[in-house]
């Protein structure tokens, strides 16, 4: 099981924000297991990301979450921005480049230091960047964890966030959710929370068993929205009560995934459940409806093809609405 177990969101435009950033993750990775020496390869990470964004970015963010994949423990921190982009990626990972008079090694730095690491840029349009380090590091291909991308934040003014998501995964198979608990705050984690246990008591069944397991589970509470996808066979089925958006893209063909009417826990007509084959290099994008539906990933050449979590940081920066809790899960 992967999960957020919480996941800050770090103004970074000023030099002082840069040491409250290594504080948040230093509080993210407190008791956690990690060796001395890993928690120094964070910090590095972590300062060497937001120093990029004060000097070279605008409106940069870092986003920081701790990872569990199959009982190592990890850390992920995304770089966002709104800035100019780079120009010339090969260049700036050499040591000593530099477009603002500094000894430029950020990114040369943070691709040997982290265990995996990507990164998507846009002239214009701005940088996402993602890097992973894990206890006694993975080696080789991408861990499971790394094929999972979330981007999450509550509605401003919220401490909590009333969405809610998970992601399984065996050897043929995987899941994927995502919850919006009913309105805001509190009761609608509360709500999400309810849900989910619905869906991991469901266990391995089908994902309209799924569905009615978490229906039940959230009948004492104010009811939620609730997307499932169930990846097996070569197929994705799908199942989705109320305002969770599911999508399956392969290169530029884009598939909906549909949900019906209704509110999890209260009323919810009949569930129906969809399918689609599934092939490597297909992107399945799920979101609550804190994101705007009518998002599109044309703008973004060869972002599809990059890190799970580069694209859910793109959705983030550029369709949020800004005004409700929102949650983007990204499997590919």
């Amino acid at each position: 099981m992967t999960g957020v177990l919480t996941q800050p969101i770090i103004r970074v435009t000023e030099a002082s924000q840069v040491a409250e950033a290594r504080r948040t993750a230093a509080l993210l990775t407190c008791n956690s297991g990690f060796t001395a020496t890993e928690l120094g390869q964070i910090a590095v990470v972590v300062t060497e990301l937001a120093t990029n964004l004060v000097k070279h970015a605008k409106d940069g963010r870092l986003a920081m979450r701790r990872l569990e994949d199959g009982g190592v423990i990890g850390f992920e921190v995304l770089s966002l921005d709104a800035g100019p982009g780079i120009a010339d990626v090969t260049r700036a990972l050499e040591d000593g480049f530099s477009t603002a008079g500094s000894p430029g090694n950020g990114l040369g730095a943070i691709a040997r230091t982290a265990g995996e690491w990507d990164l998507h840029t846009v002239p214009g349009k701005g940088t996402v960047m993602v890097a992973r380090l894990w206890h006694q590091q993975h080696s080789g291909s991408t861990s499971p964890a790394g094929r999972v991308g979330i981007m999450q934040q509550p509605m401003p003014g919220e401490t909590v966030c009333g969405d809610d998501w998970l992601a399984s995964e065996s050897s043929d198979e995987w899941l994927c959710a995502v919850v919006d608990g009913l309105g805001h705050g509190p009761d609608a984690a509360r709500a999400a929370c309810a849900a989910l246990a619905g869906v991991k008591r469901g266990g391995r069944s089908a994902v309209r068993h799924l569905m009615q397991e978490a229906h039940e589970a959230a009948k004492p509470t104010r009811g939620a929205a609730l997307g499932i996808a169930h990846y097996e066979d070569g197929c994705v089925r799908f199942a989705g009560v109320g305002n969770i958006a599911a999508v399956v893209l392969d290169h530029d063909q884009r598939r909906t995934l549909v949900s019906t009417n209704g509110i999890l826990g209260h009323t919810v007509q009949k569930i129906a459940e969809f399918s689609h084959p599934w092939k490597r290099g297909m992107v399945l994008v799920m979101h609550s409806d804190g994101l705007l539906s009518q998002w599109t990933l044309s703008d973004y050449p060869g972002l599809l093809a990059r890190d799970p979590s580069l694209i859910a940081a793109v959705l983030f920066r550029d369709f949020t609405r800004g005004r409700d809790d929102v949650t983007v899960l990204v499997r590919t």
